[in-house]
């Protein structure tokens, strides 16, 4: 999984990458078998995983003909897998060609709006919402038992469908203090009702805006005392252009930040602050497939309160004098 880093206001970025996980491996037989990985995966949020595909909790559809080249619909129109498991035994039939797609939509997750096209080898999931506790992936797959049944699993190498936005919030005010973030949320941006096909690339279109809210945060990283720099928490989200279709279409955060603290004003909410900030991406794709964006911003007393620190000026009042020589008789 790709990883952005943004400082909400200030123009910071950073850009690093994580390795596939393992390739799992299922018993040879004759029956249509599968081996399958997860391109880049990450551990920070609900997940798809290697273990999770080693037990088959993904879902495939299976076309064949004798056409190897064909993108005319007739010439698949042979059945194997459709929107199954696949635990399901199906076998090889000699003197054809196979297109699989694939996916898992969290472990065993299936969703009865997911259609294949093997003719175009395009997996499509319609009216898609999002669950974020559901990491979606998808792969396609060819095999050739043209002349006899392959004695290989058929690879399926998954790609995420998703991206992933999060935020985290640095303080540079001391330990002493408590800065905690409440109701944070992204506004604008869609979360139901779209429309994803895959066919190597993920694509998403329609949709409808729904909030992404987040979980609030006790105490924020102070910057004197940072032992963890990771982001505090993350969301599954659609991939989608940042602002949306045209810019007056904003996708936003909000939140609250408060202090407390000895010598904190807390009457009537004075210790307190509302945010609404415009959210932008690294370029004009905006967020997307496989990629996880951080989002961090600074927030202490003077942003929040309007506080000014007590600070001191120090200086010393004399210069060294110098006084009048002194002899010192030695005997």
């Amino acid at each position: 999984m790709k990883k952005c880093m943004f400082l909400l206001g200030v123009a910071v970025a950073a850009l690093a990458s994580c390795t596939n996980e393992e390739v799992v491996s299922v018993p040879e037989s004759a029956a249509i078998n599968f081996t399958s990985f997860v391109n880049n995966t990450t551990k920070a949020v609900t997940e798809v995983d290697g273990d999770d595909l080693s037990t088959g909790n993904y879902y495939v559809f299976g076309n064949f003909g004798t056409n190897q080249s064909s993108s005319t619909p007739a010439d698949w129109a042979g059945q194997v897998f459709n929107n199954e498991l696949s635990t399901v035994t199906y076998y090889w039939s000699v003197g054809n060609y196979y297109r699989f797609g694939a996916y898992a939509n969290g472990v065993g997750g299936k969703l009865d709006g997911a259609t294949f096209n093997a003719a175009t080898q395009t997996l499509t999931f319609s009216s898609y919402t999002l669950d974020d506790t559901k990491d979606l992936i998808a792969a396609l797959g060819t095999g050739d038992a043209s002349a006899d049944a392959p004695e290989s699993p058929v690879s399926l190498d998954f790609d995420h469908m998703l991206s992933q936005v999060g935020f985290t919030f640095y303080t540079t005010d001391g330990e002493e203090y408590t800065v905690a973030i409440t109701g944070l949320k992204v506004t604008g941006a869609i979360q139901t009702g779209a429309t994803g096909t895959y066919n190597g690339t993920a694509t998403w279109t329609g949709g409808t805006d729904a909030d992404y809210s987040y979980e609030d945060i006790d105490d924020v990283y102070h910057v004197a005392a940072i032992t963890n720099e990771d982001p505090q928490q993350f969301k599954l989200v659609i991939p989608q252009a940042v602002p949306g279709t045209d810019a007056s279409d904003k996708i936003q955060v909000s939140f609250t930040a408060t202090i407390t603290g000895d010598g904190i004003n807390t009457a009537d909410g004075a210790n307190s602050k509302e945010f609404t900030i415009d959210l932008t991406s690294p370029d004009t794709e905006g967020w997307k497939p496989g990629f996880r964006y951080n989002y961090t911003a600074m927030v202490n007393g003077a942003i929040i309160a309007g506080l000014e620190p007590i600070e001191f000026t120090a200086s010393v009042t004399d210069d060294w004098q110098d006084a009048n020589d002194t002899n010192l008789t030695v005997q």
